[in-house]
This record gives C-alpha cells, structure tokens and sequence, in this order.
C-alpha cells in the first residue's frame, strides 16, 4: 500500500534538517491542482523558498548520490519513497530500488532559512502538544487518586499500561483514517518490513463488517481504565481474556500479510506485560466472583463507552476527516487551470493597454499580465499588494499597478499621495517601482513615506503629473467601483476566486492570448 505523500515529505525534510509545520505542508501539498505529482512537491518547496531540485540520474551511480533524497518508484502508478542512509541498504536488498525511474528529488537547508507562516504554525503546533501532554497528566493523576482500592507500585504500572494501550489504540485509528501524525510515523517506518498501512487496511482489520479491532481497542482500554477507577476484582480476568487476541495478531501479522505493524506490536505488547502484572493477582482470586453484580459493573461501562465511540465520536471523526478531505479535493478542483479559464472568461473584458507613465512591474512581455485597480488608504488594497508583490518576485509575470480615486476631485487626499509617488517614480525601473510600492502600502503615510523617499522635484512640479488624472479616467471608464479590483489578461478575476488564489493557478498554468493552458 502507498504511504502518504504528505508523511514522505514530512519525514523526508526532518532528515535534511528542515521542520516544517504538518498543518502548513499537508494545506500547502493537498490544495496543489497537481497533487500528488512531482510538480507540486517542487512548488511548495520553491514557495517555503526551501532549496530543491528535481533529476533524472543514472540508476548505477545511485551509491554517488547525496543522502537522503525522494526516489519516484514507478509502481502502482507511481509513488515516491525516502532513501536515507538507515534504510538505504535495506531498499537495496528488497529491489524496490529497481522500479525506480532515476527521478530523485533533493533538498537542502539553506543558511538562516526561515518562513513566517511555519514558524507560527510550529509554535501554536507546540503549544498544543503541551495543552495535550498537561490535559492527559492531570486526567491521569487525578484517575489515580479516585481509584476506590490502595494506590500501590503494581496497580500504577497497570494503569500506565492501559493509559499507554488507548492512546496507541487512538494512533491506530488515525492511521486508519490517513490522518497523520509524527509518533506513529516514525513508528510505522522503523524498517522497511514494518508495514502498518497495509495491516490496518486489511480485510482482517474489520469484524463482520460492522467495526474494526482497533474500535475494540479504544473500548477495551477505555473500560479497562474507568474499571481500575473502582477496583473492579475482575480486572485480571480481562486481562487475560484478551490474550487471544494477541495469538491471532502475531499469526496474521508474520504468516499472512509478512508485514509487521508497529502500533499492533505496541498493543500486543501491552496486554502482556498486563497480563503479568495481574499473575500475582490471580492466587487470591476465585471464581466466586464472577457474580452477577461484579460482572454488571463492566458490562455497563462496555455498553456506554461503544454506544459513546461507535455512535458519536468516530462518526465525528470520520465526518471531519470527510469534510478536510473535500475540502482539499475542491480547492485543487478550483486550482484547475481549464475551471480557472471558464470561470475568468466568463467576465467582463477591460481595454488593459498600456497607458503612457504606467506602473508595469515585473516582465511587460510575461504570457500572465496582472493588472490592479487600487487606492493608496485602503488596507484590502496593501493586503493584495503584499500578495502581488511575493507572485511578481517569484514568477515571471507582469503587473501593471493604477490608482483608482474614486471621486471626480482629484485634489482630495488621496490625489497627493497618487501624485507624490507618480512624480519620484517616473522613469524608473520596474524593479525600482515594485520595491517603492511595497514601501507604500508598508507605510500608507505620506509623511513617513518622503522620509524614506524624499522628493527629487519641486513643490511646484509635484503638483502637476498628468498620471493623476490619467488614472482617474481610466478607472472611471472601467466602472472600478470597488478597490482591489484584479484583472488577469483584461478579464476581471472571478467573484469567487481571491488574489492569493493566483499562487497556486500560476504554478500550473500559463497565460495564452485566449485564455490558460496547462504548462509544459
């Protein structure tokens, strides 16, 4: 079975040294039109500005290589595995290696590499494994204070087990859904014969149809927990009821699929040393207390804990995980470059020419030419101009920036501003204009604003730049009625689509004089 690209990446980039939040790396991969493709490995990369590149080398000098590096194995329809030093020899003597393609992917951690975003997703990422780690210390402990019988060391132990069985039960059924998560990551991917995937995607995993081992799991250990909150005496006769289980795992395990699943190990593993914490248990016991109102007790508890799992929180869970997944599959159906053109050319079509004294940024002749109607006060406007300013340093496109006054007088505040950047701005360079802009809508006060950029013209002069008006009437006559207004080759950008969309529509796409066309 495929692992999950988003869990390569992720294990891939820790082994360059690279911490990425998961959040930002699954949003950033699963909303590529081009998931789960080389293409959109590269561009997220190319967007967390991470050092890669993509190469088509000589499968007999794959020992000259670099460690570690993406291999696309053509298997399956494809699929792209770490090659690392730890599993490297490993790869080799399993011949996975010989349905590779030679497309290796390397990346490399840049000196001083920072991204804003993953920074403050990996610090609310940490925070949030604290809240947890705090959350299930005290439930513990104060589950330990509340148990009816004497605290002693064994009955500690025991409970630790069962508190460390659910929490493996819940990285199961995590797994089982695709949802990732770093422990059981690296659990699952100890070895190359370690296959949890395709074990818990087995037919084995399910009984009857109706749910699957790991839901016994989450309801075994959380029964097993509120009973030692009571001293139930029949704690070591589930204990050792469960061993069946143990045998029937490790035969499936090793004999059917030859695949061994770490989390199920951790499991099996738990209910043993269970089983002989409660050996000492067992020469003061009879089975006269399998009475009706002992055994009442864990049938209740049993009842209420599945009715609670299998009717309202793995329902919950499933939906949820539904919901992200549509999600994804939506915003790269939105991503699609031929959807992108029937939604754009739907749109009224502006005369975009070029006017004299036009701010053009970027490459007047790229095949993708942007064009912003904004206003020097308008805090939307500054938000887009920073998006438009991180597209134009990292694609080749054009933009070409216009005032939209809003107003017939064109000596009301606004006009000033238009004015003073038009005068120091002209004849510039494009590259010169962009970074003068992006001061502009940093600072949006003029008098801050001559500080940095101190006016090369007399007052009088200052006063009189024909672009004022220019601006004004364009937009007038192409009914701006709203700031940012965006248009992309003449076409106004669809109602639905937002200016930070385009990241994601330009890595894919390209502009032709009729419309989008997927790049080559």
């Amino acid at each position: 079975m495929k692992k999950d690209l988003v869990t390569t990446i992720k294990g891939w980039l820790n082994a360059v040294g690279i911490k990425v939040s998961s959040r930002l790396l699954s949003k950033e991969l699963r909303s590529h039109p081009r998931f789960p493709s080389l293409i959109s490995i590269t561009d997220v990369l190319d967007e967390l500005n991470i050092d890669n590149g993509a190469y088509v080398v000589d499968k007999s000098k794959v020992d000259e290589l670099g460690l570690p590096f993406l291999a696309h194995i053509d298997v399956d329809g494809g699929e792209f595995i770490l090659v690392n030093p730890r599993n490297k020899t490993s790869l080799a003597e399993s011949s996975v290696l010989n349905n590779w393609d030679g497309i290796a992917v390397f990346a490399e951690k840049s000196p001083g590499w920072r991204h804003n975003e993953n920074e403050e997703l990996l610090r609310k990422e940490n925070q949030a494994k604290w809240r947890w780690s705090i959350a299930l210390a005290a439930t513990a402990v104060l589950m330990i204070l509340a148990m009816a019988g004497p605290i002693s060391i064994l009955s500690v132990s025991f409970f630790a087990l069962s508190l460390l069985g659910f929490i493996t039960a819940v990285l199961i059924v995590q797994k089982e859904m695709g949802i990732s998560n770093q422990l059981s990551d690296k659990l699952c991917s100890i070895s190359s014969n370690t296959g949890c995937e395709g074990v818990l995607q087995s037919k084995a995993s399910q009984i009857g149809g109706l749910f699957k081992w790991s839901d016994l799991g989450i309801i075994y250990f959380a029964t097993l927990l509120l009973l030692q909150t009571v001293s139930s005496p029949l704690i070591p006769f589930i204990s050792f009821a469960a061993l069946p289980f143990t045998a029937f795992s490790l035969y499936y395990q090793g004999v059917i699929e030859k695949k061994w699943c770490t989390l199920c190990l951790v499991t099996v593993s738990i209910l043993w040393m269970q089983c002989l914490l409660s050996v000492s248990s067992l020469s003061g016991l009879s089975f006269s207390i399998l009475s009706w109102e002992n055994i009442v007790l864990p049938l209740n508890l049993t009842l209420i804990v599945a009715m609670v799992w299998l009717g309202l929180l793995r329902p919950a869970a499933q939906q949820n995980n539904r919901l992200v997944k549509a999600n994804f599959d939506l915003t790269r159906f939105k991503y699609d470059s031929n959807i992108f053109t029937a939604a754009l050319h739907s749109q009224r079509k502006i005369d975009a020419s070029p006017m004299e004294g036009d701010l053009q940024l970027g490459n007047k002749d790229a095949s993708i030419q942007l064009l912003v109607a904004c206003n020097t006060f308008c805090n939307p406007c500054a938000r887009a101009h920073k998006t438009l300013h991180e597209l134009l340093t990292k694609n080749n496109i054009g933009l070409t920036v216009r005032f939209a006054l809003g107003s017939d007088d064109l000596q009301y505040k606004g006009a000033n501003e238009v004015n003073y950047i038009l005068h120091i701005l002209e004849g510039a360079t494009p590259a010169y204009k962009q970074q003068v802009l992006h001061d502009w809508f940093e600072l949006m006060d003029l008098d801050e604003f001559t500080k940095k950029y101190p006016p090369v013209k007399s007052a009088d002069l200052l006063a009189k730049h024909p672009g004022v008006t220019r601006n004004h009437e364009w937009a007038r006559s192409a009914g701006i009625s709203f700031t940012p207004t965006l248009f992309v080759n003449g076409f106004e950008l669809p109602e639905n689509y937002k200016v930070g969309d385009l990241r994601n529509i330009i890595k894919a796409t390209i502009v032709e004089d009729t419309g989008i066309a997927v790049s080559t």
